[in-house]
């Protein structure tokens, strides 16, 4: 079964293969492309990490 982690981590590798796909096809530098699929990429992790992180459900009380 696919996680929300997996998912997460699905939707940074789409953003980085779409910005470097967008970055050939308009022909502008690969820095530009990158950095809209950074922005994604960190707020991705910061969902995953911060703000709805893992728990152990043997943890929790």
């Amino acid at each position: 079964m696919i996680s929300r982690y997996d998912l997460e981590l699905g939707v940074i590798l789409f953003a980085f293969v779409v910005s470097v796909t967008v970055s050939i096809v308009v022909d502008s530098s690969l820095v530009q492309a990158l950095a809209p699929a950074a922005v994604v990429g960190i707020i991705v992790i910061i969902d995953a990490c911060y703000l709805n992180p893992p728990i152990n459900e043997e943890y929790r009380s």
